[in-house]
C-alpha cells in the first residue's frame, strides 16, 4: 500500500482549541490489500478530544474516493509561572482493525497562560519552531517610517549609529537582528535610560521638541542598551512615531506568544 499524506494544523493565540485536517491521496494497494479496511489516528499527548468525530476509519476504496478527515483537541496547560505545556502529535495508520501499519513523524504546539501576554491570563497555542519575525515595513506603517528608518539604519549601516563603537577594531560594529524578549520591568527600564543618555548627547533638548528616544535593539530585549557592549544604536524621533511602531511591537509579542527569554528576528524591508 502506498499514500501521500498531508496535514494541516490550526492553533489558536487565543484558546486552548487545535484543529488538525489530514488528507490522504492517492492510495494504490494490490493482492491481499485491495479490499483492506484503514483506521486514521492522532494521538496527541496533553489532549483531550473535542470533536464529534476524530479521525475516521473506511475502506481503502472510500479513501480513494474521499480522502479527508478531522481532529479536534483542546490542549491543556503545564504548570509553573506561565504555565507552558507543549504537545506533541504523530499519525497513526491501522489496517484491518488494528494492525499497525505506519506511525509517521509528527509534529509539536506550546500552549501558556502568561500574565504579560494578555490580561487575565487568556491562554493560547502556537508553533515556537516558526521561528517568529518582526517585519517592519513602511509602506505598510508608514506613520512610524521615522523609527523604521533608525531600525533599518542600525541593522544595514551600524557604523553610523551612536553610540559610536570605540576600540581596536573600528568600523566593525555590528548591531543583532535576532533578540531575546525581556518581561523585567527593572531591566527594561535600565535599557532605556541608556538609551535615553545616548539621545541626549544627540540632541540635550529632544523631549522638549516632542520627540522620544529610539532604541534598536528594543527595550524589552535581553539585547538592549543596558547589555553594555554597545551594540546598539539610540535616536531621537517623534513621539507619536515611536509609539505606534511601539505599539506594532506589543502587537507581535501577544499575536505570536512571545514568553520569556525566546528568540525572535527583526526584519525591516526597503
Amino acid at each position: 500500500m502506498a499514500a501521500a499524506v498531508s496535514i494541516g494544523v490550526t492553533t489558536s493565540p487565543t484558546d486552548l482549541s487545535v484543529h488538525v485536517d489530514m488528507h490522504i491521496q492517492p492510495i494504490s494497494s494490490t493482492g491481499t490489500l485491495t479490499n483492506a479496511f484503514l483506521d486514521v489516528e492522532l494521538p496527541c499527548a496533553g489532549c483531550t478530544a473535542t470533536g464529534v468525530t476524530n479521525g475516521r476509519g473506511a475502506l481503502l476504496s472510500g479513501w480513494t474516493a474521499d480522502g479527508n478527515t478531522t481532529f479536534e483537541f483542546t490542549a491543556a496547560l503545564g504548570t509553573g509561572v506561565d504555565k507552558v505545556a507543549t504537545h506533541a502529535f504523530h499519525p497513526r495508520f491501522l489496517l484491518d482493525r488494528g494492525r499497525l501499519v505506519k506511525e509517521s513523524t509528527g509534529t509539536y504546539f506550546r500552549c501558556d497562560a502568561a500574565t504579560y501576554i494578555s490580561a487575565g491570563a487568556v491562554p493560547g497555542c502556537v508553533f515556537p519552531q516558526t521561528h517568529p519575525t518582526l517585519t517592519y515595513d513602511a509602506k505598510e506603517r508608514p506613520n512610524a517610517k521615522n523609527t523604521i528608518a533608525h531600525i533599518r539604519q542600525a541593522l544595514t549601516q551600524p557604523n553610523s549609529t551612536q553610540p559610536a563603537w570605540t576600540g581596536a577594531d573600528a568600523g566593525k560594529k555590528t548591531i543583532p537582528s535576532v533578540l531575546h524578549r525581556q518581561t523585567s520591568k527593572s531591566k527594561n527600564r535600565a535599557n532605556n535610560r541608556a538609551a535615553a543618555a545616548v539621545c541626549r548627547t544627540i540632541d540635550p533638548v529632544y523631549v522638549s521638541k516632542g520627540n522620544d528616544c529610539d532604541e534598536f535593539p528594543f527595550e524589552s530585549t535581553a539585547e538592549g542598551a543596558a547589555k553594555g557592549d554597545r551594540r546598539f544604536s539610540a535616536l531621537p524621533v517623534p513621539l507619536g512615531d515611536n509609539r505606534s511602531a511601539g505599539s506594532t511591537l506589543g502587537h507581535f509579542y501577544t499575536d505570536l506568544r512571545v514568553l520569556e527569554g525566546e528568540e525572535f528576528h527583526v526584519a525591516v524591508p526597503r
